[in-house]
């Protein structure tokens, strides 16, 4: 077969296919006759796994549950909204830019010597006082912005500072 007959043969796997091929090849592992023999020749030839599953009812699963509430008593907009009502909306902000601190900065006054002979500050901008925060705001809960299950979606400015305080060693106790 020659190169130019070669690439026309395998013109229906492009790019622009895909769509068309994935419901092609879904189908056949439903039911196989259900797609063209020459179809069933080449999805048969496969070197892949012998026991594939169709994509789309995996991708919709998926789908279904990333647009589920992650948080059991109310949802994001929800208690977003309760937050701004309470006039906490700039305090939200500020505790946002606080966790992006500790992220970026943490280092800078993490216990990292274990005879203790060096001397590390708390440096200015990682305290409260520094974004207009008190103590009085630290049985306040908000959103961390978190993406994994490691950490709570919302929580406590204390249950925050706990999450970055004392995993850099920073503190013993707030």
């Amino acid at each position: 077969m020659s190169d130019l007959a070669t690439r026309l043969a395998t013109t229906p796997l492009s790019a622009g296919s895909a769509a068309y091929v994935e419901e092609l090849y879904a189908r056949y592992l439903d039911q196989p006759d259900s797609v063209p023999a020459e179809w069933q020749e080449f999805f048969a030839n496969l070197k892949g796994d012998a026991h594939d599953t169709a994509h789309a009812p995996i991708v919709e699963e998926l789908r279904q549950r990333a647009n589920l509430s992650r948080s059991p008593s109310r949802s994001l907009p929800e208690r977003a909204a309760a937050l701004a009502a309470g006039g906490n909306a700039a305090k939200q902000g500020a505790v946002s830019r606080l966790i992006q601190i500790y992220m970026n900065r943490g280092h800078l006054a993490a216990n990292i010597d274990p005879l203790g002979l060096a001397v590390r500050p708390v440096p200015k901008v990682m305290r409260l006082d520094y974004f207009g925060l008190t103590e009085s705001d630290l049985d306040t809960e908000f959103f961390t912005g978190s993406r994994n299950e490691a950490i709570k979606p919302w929580l406590t400015l204390r249950e925050i500072l706990a999450q970055g305080l004392f995993a850099a060693g920073v503190v013993e106790h707030i």
